[in-house]
């Protein structure tokens, strides 16, 4: 081959190469470590997220039997039933989402699909009929847990009885950058509280979004607490109930593992995106453990 045609060659040979090795880059560039994980499929399945009553009741009112139908009581089998004492997430079949709000060195039981704690079934008016109720409760020993900071995954010893109770659902968890990165300037509040007249019905309330830097400062300001509780991290989210007399609770005194979530617009599902670590008894910011930055973490640690 005469020496101008290798010369183009070996040109045309080095440009396909940096070519094909920036299309890598790219492409590998493009591949979102949570979106492409091997266990996504194991989470945000099928009716995650869905709520029937989505539109036709304002989230600043009580929530209804059949609504929220991922939030779920943990609690110890000596303990009383209609007592509340630490909330949690239900995010697919096996696996729960909460706090240190139990004794994880002695048995822990989950009750899902439930509204009133007070009733064996819950029963109220719905559309045309004067006494609708749902089946009864599914109660499930925790086989296993694992801990990350604040954030705790419990695994259900048998599957929870998704798709088959319709008042027994997943939530949604941030999976994509947008909702990841997203900030909200409000919240839904759901769970069970500690005290008071309404402590045994699933309870919700609107929250408000403390920006990060406010937050901390406000948590310098506290009195009590130790450094870790007052550090404002990435990892956390701060809200308030703020002082509006339409809204009701005004103090949140709603117990550990309580979810903050959002609704989707896009897909009319709600997304969870925070779990309570505390109660702040209105002394000062409800601290939230943010989901999207454990995501990595939940993807890793759960099995089918």
């Amino acid at each position: 081959m005469p020496p101008r045609y290798q010369s183009i060659c070996l040109a045309a040979f080095v440009l396909l190469c940096v070519t094909s090795a920036a299309n890598g880059d790219d492409a590998e560039a493009a591949l979102d470590p949570i979106e492409t994980h091997p266990n996504i499929q194991l989470i945000n399945q099928e009716n995650c997220g869905k709520n029937e009553y989505m539109f036709g009741y304002a989230e600043d009112r009580k929530p209804i039997i059949m609504q929220y139908p991922w939030m779920v009581q943990l609690r110890h089998p000596f303990q009383n039933p209609e007592y509340v004492p630490c909330n949690g997430l239900l995010i697919n079949k096996n696996y729960v989402l909460t706090t240190n709000c139990v004794d994880w060195n002695d048995d822990v039981s989950v009750t899902l699909g439930d509204y009133r704690t007070d009733l064996t079934r819950d029963c109220e008016p719905r559309d045309q009929e004067s006494h609708f109720c749902l089946d009864p409760v599914q109660i499930i020993p925790v086989s296993e847990h694992t801990q990350k900071d604040q954030l705790v995954l419990a695994r259900l010893s048998v599957p929870a009885y998704i798709g088959r109770r319709n008042h027994i659902e997943a939530a949604c968890l941030p999976t994509s950058p947008e909702q990841r990165d997203r900030i909200y300037p409000s919240y839904i509040l759901t769970g069970w509280k500690e005290s008071g007249k309404d402590a045994k019905f699933l309870q919700r309330a609107m929250l408000d979004l403390i920006p990060r830097q406010e937050c901390q400062e406000e948590m310098d300001r506290y009195p009590y607490g130790d450094v870790d509780e007052k550090n404002v991290t990435e990892a956390i989210v701060c809200v308030r109930n703020v002082a509006d007399p339409s809204r009701s609770p005004r103090c949140n005194d709603y117990q550990p593992g309580a979810v903050v979530q959002v609704v989707e617009k896009t897909s009319n599902r709600y997304i969870a995106h925070g779990i309570q670590t505390g109660i702040s008894y209105c002394s000062k910011p409800e601290r939230f453990i943010r989901i999207a930055h454990y995501m990595q973490w939940i993807l890793d640690t759960i099995k089918p």
